[in-house]
């Protein structure tokens, strides 16, 4: 009897171990040679646009708290079929099935899965899943040999690029400074910029990408010599727009890193580590923040110091390349990865620029009570809702088109009911010249 309940402990003990080196429920399998396949399929076909590090490009991230954040919960056949729909930019769905289930399997695995005995499959269920361990990630096949030891960083606490595991690298603010003399930046400035001045990408809101600076001509240009140079940090894909206030320039480094730079000298006075990746492409000052776009938020830092002021999610399941502009007091963000299928359509959205509360959204693809008049509704009730209307209408007959319903537009209740009206006007709107 002793031995029976001997082995039978053995037996369970193995059997506990055994369940707990498996997937937690409800996350799909995947085997290592997958993995091991998807890697090269990866830096083949992905790395170009979302970085080796699967975050440090200026597409949306594929690793890190961000990705996670918007997928661990989402079936893996939407990140499939996603991936399938939209990679590579240039030929999507041109690749073979088992290339993009090696691809998402590699995924899965530098974000801290650890691989099975069962293979991925387009019919696999189950969710994409978080990380197995958050301290120490299983498995192999990765960069480096183990999941948390190669790409991304937050995945068993080894930063991305690393060697070993690591600690992950501390968020915040990582050197301490303020900038001497800030003045805050008005809305007047964003409409004409000084001249020393560089506020938004591409200098202004006419994206003119001129400075009016002319102590540098053609006749004295031979003569410039180097006077600092401050270095980029390695991995990922560097797309910097940097943006320029009284000497300070502010730039986007690779790796989730802000910095506020002496323009005279070339010494750092303050630097901000996101913990996730920046939109390059767009960084913008007003007053006295300093706006960006990190994954599917957008964020404001204390442009004196660094210190993170207001930290918005924009959106589920999305990310961006792209950051914000800032017109009149309002944060104005856009959304990538929306060439894909999902309920939550695509919108731009604006933001207080001193709280960070969301404003409002305008959804670029109208659907089924998201018209126009719809919108205005919501924003306003009835009565602009039925301006709207009537000012529409009469936009349509200037462009010379024939609206049938002469009296649809007195009564805003006949015309939402009446889908005649609503569609002829979503025409006349759309494709009258």
């Amino acid at each position: 009897m002793k031995k029976h309940l001997l082995l039978f402990a053995i037996v369970f003990g193995a059997a506990a171990a055994f369940m707990s080196a498996q997937q937690a429920p409800g996350a799909a399998s995947f085997t290592a040679a997958q993995a091991t396949s998807g890697r090269g399929s990866y830096d083949q076909n992905c790395a170009g646009c979302h970085g080796p590090e699967l975050r440090n490009g200026g597409a949306p991230a594929l690793a890190g708290p961000d990705f996670i954040g918007g997928w661990s919960t989402r079936p893996v056949r939407d990140l499939i079929s996603t991936i399938r729909a939209s990679m590579p930019s240039d030929r999507p769905g041109q690749l073979r099935e088992e290339v993009y289930l090696d691809i998402v399997a590699y995924i899965l695995q530098v974000n801290g899965r650890a691989p099975g005995d069962q293979m991925l499959t387009v019919n696999s269920a189950g969710n994409v899943g978080a990380p197995a361990a958050q301290a120490g990630a299983a498995g192999g096949g990765g960069r480096q040999g183990a999941a948390g030891a190669g790409r991304a960083a937050g995945q068993g606490g080894a930063p991305a690029g690393g060697r070993g595991a690591a600690a992950p690298p501390a968020t915040g603010v990582t050197v301490a400074g303020d900038v001497k003399g800030f003045t805050p930046v008005t809305d007047e400035m964003l409409k004409n910029p000084p001249p020393g001045d560089w506020l938004v990408i591409r200098r202004d809101h006419y994206a003119s990408n001129f400075s009016p600076l002319t102590q540098i001509t053609r006749d004295n240009a031979q003569d410039l010599q180097l006077a600092w140079v401050w270095p980029m940090n390695e991995g990922g894909t560097n797309q910097p727009a940097p943006v320029v206030h009284n000497g300070v320039i502010y730039l986007p480094n690779t790796g989730g890193i802000m910095q506020a730079i002496d323009g005279a000298t070339g010494k750092i006075i303050w630097q901000h580590h996101l913990g996730a990746n920046i939109a390059m492409r767009g960084i913008s000052l007003y007053q006295d923040k300093l706006y960006l776009a990190s994954g599917n938020r957008v964020k404001a830092l204390d442009a004196r110091n660094g210190k993170l002021v207001w930290d918005t999610e924009i959106a589920q399941g999305y990310s961006n390349s792209s950051g914000p502009l800032i017109i009149n007091g309002k944060v104005l963000e856009g959304l990538g990865g929306c060439q894909r299928y999902q309920e939550e359509k695509c919108f731009m959205s604006a933001y207080d620029a001193a709280t960070g509360k969301q404003l409002w959204r305008f959804y670029t693809v109208a659907t089924s009570g998201n018209t126009p008049v719809a919108e205005a509704c919501r924003r306003g009730g009835r009565p602009e809702a039925k301006q709207l209307m009537k000012r529409l209408v009469a936009q349509a007959r200037a462009r010379g088109a024939r609206y049938k319903c002469e009296s649809c537009h007195a009564d805003l209740d006949s015309f939402l009911l009446r889908e005649d009206a609503r569609s002829e006007l979503a025409s006349l709107l759309d494709y009258s010249n």
